[in-house]
């Protein structure tokens, strides 16, 4: 039985967490697709063995974009109840205790681990058949992330020689995703009193983003059948249908073992480093970072992290904007789209083909080849309360970012993505001129 929900109060709080573990999942699934190979050129697979990796590939693309679907949705149970979407998260890595479910948290390449890892968090609260026997109880009693956590092994866990009550107080008291589902569901169940009092312009709908299943919250029963979407695609479960993300990572591990142990010599992953970030942040306090050394992957790095941020933005100010013009809501909306599919994915396959480059430490020359994108994210996100401020703020920043990307493309032997980047954001901009205020 979940922890009983009392308040407002707290039924905010705890949507917040699911706000910030939703995006965070999102950014993982796709940190992982990326490092998937893209072409039989690249080596390593047979045409046979290629079909399961582009499958593979198609599924965590797919998920990830359910992810965006829950965000948006646990925003819509936001509004209902009073208060604005969270779109602040913790850098990657962070220490497995950071969140309660107590399971590493960071960007990591696919790999047979990876897969368990995100079965772990997508598993089902109740089990009607029996768990596959991969699947551990205890990940850390039975030593299962060797691999994800070689950078960061457990003894060199900088605040593990502290006493219990120094340890960062846990976010909510919840030991998997669906669990607080579940909570929530009892909140929006059982808190007495007139709990939908925030304003219907607040919520956003499938006809303001592209989100065909976007429910908007009117009432208790329109909230629980929300929850109820999320639950069903994925985070906990009641069963582990084949068509939730659960059931697609189960038969992702099943494939791929198979066809390793079937060949050996197979291999569909790029050398890619985990957790790799353009510089250090103040809340990157657990080890398993590895900073991008080469200087132009690092400013692709910057410039996909500064696109990141600015797709954050128009996304909040999209559901926060009441006052705003619909057309205005409707241009944030699709730019925020836009971002995502036409430069932060390209920005992100790329990233996973350009060289982390050698810093000269110990261990340098026998580390990962390639990095990816760190999905940086600084403290704070500007707000920007005001229409006509944000219009103009967004603006100056897609410019900024156009005459980035262009730069980049002039140096000998960019990627030829970093073109069509540049041209889908001045696209972008010259569409939010275009739109009447």
């Amino acid at each position: 039985m979940p922890t009983a929900i009392k308040s407002r109060e707290e039924l905010i709080r705890q949507l917040s967490i699911a706000c910030e573990l939703e995006h965070g999942l999102c950014l993982q699934y796709l940190f992982t697709a990326f490092t998937l190979k893209s072409s039989l050129n690249e080596g390593g697979m047979t045409m046979e063995e290629f079909t399961y990796v582009r499958k593979w590939k198609a599924n965590l693309l797919f998920i990830a974009a359910q992810e965006m679907l829950h965000l948006s949705q646990a925003g819509n149970l936001c509004a209902s109840i009073g208060c604005g979407i969270n779109l602040l998260r913790p850098n990657f890595p962070q220490r497995p205790s950071y969140y309660p479910t107590n399971l590493p948290w960071g960007l990591w390449p696919f790999s047979q681990e990876t897969i368990i890892l995100y079965a772990l968090y997508e598993r089902p609260v109740q089990w009607k058949t029996a768990p596959p026997s991969w699947l551990p109880d205890d990940p850390f009693r039975e030593n299962t992330f060797q691999q994800l956590l070689a950078d960061a092994p457990i003894p060199k866990d900088p605040f593990g020689h502290l006493p219990d009550y120094f340890e960062r107080p846990k976010a909510n008291s919840y030991k998997t995703i669906g669990e607080l589902y579940d909570a929530i569901a009892l909140g929006f169940k059982d808190i007495p009193g007139e709990l939908i009092v925030g304003p219907w312009e607040a919520q956003v709908s499938s006809s303001l983003v592209d989100l065909p299943q976007l429910i908007q919250i009117s009432n208790r029963e329109s909230a629980l059948q929300a929850i109820e979407l999320i639950i069903s695609q994925g985070e906990g479960a009641p069963s582990d249908r084949i068509d939730s993300h659960f059931g697609f990572f189960v038969q992702m591990y099943s494939e791929y073992a198979q066809l390793k142990s079937q060949r050996p010599e197979f291999e569909p992953v790029r050398d890619v480093q985990s957790n790799p970030l353009s510089k250090l942040h103040v809340d990157n306090s657990f080890p398993g970072w590895r900073l991008i050394h080469d200087p132009y992957t690092r400013k692709v790095n910057n410039l996909n992290n500064n696109v990141y941020e600015l797709m954050l933005l128009m996304l909040r100010h999209t559901f926060n904007g009441i006052s705003d013009p619909i057309a205005f809501r409707q241009a944030l909306a699709s730019a925020s789209l836009r971002l995502m599919t036409g430069v932060i994915v390209p920005l992100g396959q790329t990233l996973t083909q350009l060289p982390m480059g050698n810093d000269g430490s110990p261990g340098a020359a026998t580390r990962a080849k390639y990095a990816g994108p760190g999905f940086e994210i600084e403290r704070t996100l500007p707000d920007l309360p005001f229409s006509s401020a944000a219009w103009q703020y967004f603006e100056e920043q897609l410019g900024f970012l156009g005459e980035a990307s262009h730069n980049l493309s002039l140096v000998p032997d960019a990627p030829e993505v970093i073109t069509s980047v540049t041209l889908t954001l001045r696209q972008i901009r010259n569409q939010l001129i275009q739109i009447e205020r």
